[in-house]
């Protein structure tokens, strides 16, 4: 799943222009939760996962659970 960019704040003046925060919001790679907080970096790619177990980050399931 990806990693998006998204609005976390209003927007501010900086020196006269217009500056818009952003926050990357990352989703589980297996089964798509927002926010998963563990981040894997295999073969280049940066991978997110919403659990972990064993010392390692892993899909746990919690947009199945959640929904």
């Amino acid at each position: 799943m990806p990693t998006v960019m998204r609005r976390s704040g209003p927007d501010r003046y900086i020196n006269g222009k217009v500056f818009t925060p952003r926050a990357m919001v990352h989703f589980c790679e297996d089964c798509g939760f927002e926010g998963a907080a563990f981040l894997l970096r295999r073969n280049g790619k940066l991978l997110s996962y919403c659990g972990w177990r064993d010392g390692d980050p892993v899909c746990i399931g919690k947009a199945r659970v959640a929904a």
